[in-house]
C-alpha cells in the first residue's frame, strides 16, 4: 500500500478551474472575460477547454465560479499545478473545506480483524451537515448531523478488504467537497 497525504506536504492551497469554455466554442463570455472574471472571484488559475479537456464545468453564465479545484504546491505554476495533479495532491470543492484526510496506523491489536494493526481514515473539514466515506467494493459510511449540528471531524474504520476510500462533505448550505481517494494496493 502506498499513499502520499497531500495535506502532510509542505506548500499552500491554490483555487482553480480546470475546464472552462470561452465564446471561442460553446461559452457565453469571451477569453479576456473569462480571466478577468476568475481573477476577480479570487481563482489563482485558469484552463481554457474550448472543446479540446473537471470541476467547474462553464458552459453557462449560472454555471461560473460554482466549484473549483484546490491543488497544493510549494509554487503557482504551470508545471506546479501539473505536479500537484498528477501526484493526486488536490481536491474539488463548492466552497466547503477539506482540512485533513489521511489515513492512521495503529500497532494496537485490532479485536475485530484479529490484527496486530488497526487502520482508519480521518477527516477534519469546515462545519458540515453530512459526510460520506465511500468505499469499494459496497463498503463506507454516511454520518448526518444531529438537527442545528455541525460535523467537523469523523473517523472511518477501515474493515479490511477495500480498495479505496474516498470523502464527501455536505455543508449547511448544500454546497459539497470531495477528496481524492486513498487507494489501497496489495503488492
Amino acid at each position: 500500500m502506498h499513499y502520499v497525504n497531500p495535506f502532510a506536504k509542505p506548500g499552500q492551497w491554490y483555487r482553480g478551474n480546470i475546464h472552462t469554455h470561452s465564446s471561442v466554442s460553446d461559452g457565453v463570455r469571451s477569453v479576456s472575460e473569462c480571466f478577468e472574471g476568475y481573477k476577480q472571484q479570487k481563482y489563482d488559475f485558469l484552463v481554457l477547454t474550448d472543446h479540446d479537456v473537471v470541476s467547474d464545468v462553464s458552459h453557462f453564465l449560472h454555471d461560473l465560479y460554482q466549484g473549483w479545484i484546490i491543488v497544493k504546491n510549494s509554487k503557482l505554476s504551470l508545471k506546479a499545478i501539473m505536479d500537484s495533479l498528477i501526484r493526486g495532491s488536490f481536491h474539488c470543492t463548492q466552497g466547503p473545506e477539506i482540512v485533513d484526510f489521511r489515513l492512521e496506523e495503529s500497532t494496537a491489536p485490532d479485536t475485530k480483524t484479529d490484527s496486530n494493526t488497526s487502520r482508519r481514515v480521518a477527516a477534519k473539514f469546515s462545519p458540515s451537515v453530512s459526510v460520506v466515506f465511500k468505499a469499494a467494493p459496497r463498503r463506507g459510511k454516511h454520518i448526518r448531523a444531529h438537527e442545528n449540528q455541525f460535523i467537523t471531524e469523523v473517523f472511518y474504520d477501515l474493515a479490511g478488504g477495500e480498495k479505496y476510500v474516498r470523502l464527501e462533505i455536505t455543508a449547511p448550505d448544500g454546497k459539497k467537497a470531495w477528496s481524492q481517494p486513498i487507494v489501497f494496493r496489495t503488492v
